[in-house]
């Protein structure tokens, strides 16, 4: 088989080349895949702010996650009604309606929003990594 335009090498040589991936990559994909599985558990879980036990208290917010308060029994000084919260609940759900402006300000919705823009920034990129990882595309183009 003759050469190729640009090298010595046979073509099939050329298309073996250019289905080797490099170990950076590989690298780079695991270390990808790893902030992926770090940011999940960072996303959900409910503990982003959490009090201590020295408050002494017995009205207690426990903790804070990106979705969900928790309370032990907690009483909202300013609400127009006498009631009491307690348990985890989302933020955005039907337990705390009365007091969301209260535990959501302006700065926790933006925050929200950057996470849920840059979670599935992520996961697009997580995508492209494995494609590229993979030679999806180039399988196609070599054909």
């Amino acid at each position: 088989m003759p050469g190729s335009t640009y090298s010595q090498d046979t073509v099939s040589e050329e298309k073996k080349a250019a289905q080797r991936t490099s170990i950076t990559l590989f690298y780079a994909v695991c270390a990808s895949f790893g902030a992926a599985v770090l940011w999940l558990i960072s996303f959900s879980s409910p503990y982003w702010l959490a009090s201590w036990e020295d408050t002494r208290t017995d009205q207690k917010f426990l903790n804070m996650g990106l979705w969900t308060f928790c309370f032990d029994r907690y009483r909202h000084p300013n609400q127009q009604f006498d009631r009491l919260y307690s348990g985890c609940n989302p933020v955005w759900g039907y337990e705390y309606r009365e007091i969301r402006e209260w535990m959501a300000p302006w700065w926790l919705m933006l925050i929200q929003f950057i996470s849920v823009v840059s979670f599935i920034l992520m996961n697009i990129g997580l995508v492209i990594d494995v494609a590229l990882y993979l030679r999806i595309p180039m399988e196609h183009v070599l054909r």
